[in-house]
């Protein structure tokens, strides 16, 4: 099972979404002890979902829920009471009931691994606001809303859905054009269908900016941050991402993934299927399924990659697989919104390897990280501080 495919059955598993045959696929993958450190690692992330909220509860023996998962049993537990006082844990309790009881809780024999840090607070992914920004510069925070019509201009009304804004011109047509923009905070993402029906996700710290209606000949958005693309095929309208340094990728119909962030070296834009053509100045490349196009510093390279690679995220998790130090600290800003300090003489292009769940708390995701050679500690709650 590959790592963006478990994500996806852990995610609709946790959501009740699971159809029997994928519920077995994922009980089997549990059942292995193959898989025992990332099993454990996804049901800590579980199980802190929980004990961060109002009640503290005890710390978790994930070991011991994986054994009594093989050995078909129903563990002896003490069971979390509090999960009655949520609404949101019906769909927790029932990925706890199938796992045959609840997670099992026990007051730890000695000290466990020590973060290094005078903090004891437990650093869970931001909680930001995403943002629509109007045409006349009225801001809609989009997380306050449940399903229904979020704002209405010139003809067009702009609907959220089961997570996911779209735009619907109404019957008498666009009056006068006009842009939105949408912003997402660390540690958040948000999926929009554009005007056309083409599908965008966005990720932590980004912002596309678009028209309500797509109108001439071309399908023009601006980008930052990182944004997946799903486009829709038109081939008298190409569809063309403008991006923080003057590039361009233009597309008739695709997949595709932009990783424009304004504290990355580079531009990245990687095509997982279709066709497109980056331009970097008066350089232009066209992509073929499997490679990436990287920008900056007056080059434009192709490289053949792992395109499935580039979108971890998308599927909510960490791919550090052969990552410098340096960038994968980016990443943990982002979504943790925290500052990372990495003090001299460590070795900022030092490759770290492994995939994680971005539902992991940061302590969590420490402890992996001190399976090298560095030391971390966490200081004023919102800073983590890297040394040899």
């Amino acid at each position: 099972m590959t790592p963006a495919h478990l994500h996806i059955l852990w995610d609709k598993y946790v959501a009740n979404a699971c159809t029997p045959e994928e519920e077995n696929e994922l009980m089997l993958w549990l059942s292995d002890p193959a898989n025992e450190e990332e099993a454990k690692m996804l049901l800590t992330a579980l199980y802190e979902q929980v004990s961060t909220r109002e009640v503290p509860a005890a710390p978790l023996q994930p070991a011991a829920v994986l054994q009594a998962i093989r050995a078909g049993r129903e563990p002896v537990v003490r069971r979390i009471p509090f999960l009655r006082r949520w609404g949101w844990a019906a769909a927790i309790a029932a990925v706890l009931v199938s796992l045959g009881g609840y997670f099992l809780l026990s007051t730890p024999a000695g000290n466990s691994t020590d973060l290094a840090s005078a903090d004891s607070v437990n650093i869970m992914p931001a909680r930001g606001v995403t943002m629509l920004t109007l045409a006349d510069g009225t801001q809609v925070p989009l997380d306050s809303f449940h399903n229904g019509m979020v704002a209405q201009q010139n003809g067009t009304s702009v609907v959220l859905s089961n997570g996911q804004l779209r735009y619907e011109e109404g019957a008498e047509g666009q009056q006068a054009n006009s842009f939105n923009t949408i912003t997402t905070p660390k540690g958040q993402q948000f999926q929009i269908a554009l005007p056309d029906g083409s599908a965008v996700w966005l990720n932590a710290g980004s912002s596309i900016r678009f028209p309500t209606v797509f109108s001439g000949n071309e399908r023009r958005v601006a980008v930052t941050g990182e944004a997946y693309f799903e486009i829709r095929q038109d081939a008298q309208h190409p569809f063309i991402a403008t991006l923080r340094n003057g590039d361009e990728v233009v597309v008739l119909g695709t997949k595709f993934n932009i990783n424009a962030y304004d504290n990355e070296s580079h531009v990245y834009t990687t095509l997982l299927e279709g066709s497109v053509r980056v331009q970097a100045g008066n350089d232009r490349k066209v992509l073929q399924p499997g490679q990436q196009a990287r920008s900056g510093s007056g080059d434009l390279k192709v490289l053949n990659v792992d395109a499935e690679k580039a979108l971890a995220w998308k599927d909510g998790a960490f791919d550090f697989e052969d990552v410098p130090l340096a960038e994968a600290m980016r990443q943990i800003e982002r979504w943790y919104d925290i500052d990372v300090v990495i003090e001299d003489g460590v070795p900022v292009d030092a490759p770290f390897y492994g995939q994680v769940s971005r539902k992991m708390s940061l302590n969590n995701l420490i402890r992996l990280f001190e399976k090298t050679d560095l030391t971390f500690r966490i200081e004023n709650g919102n800073k983590l501080i890297i040394s040899k």
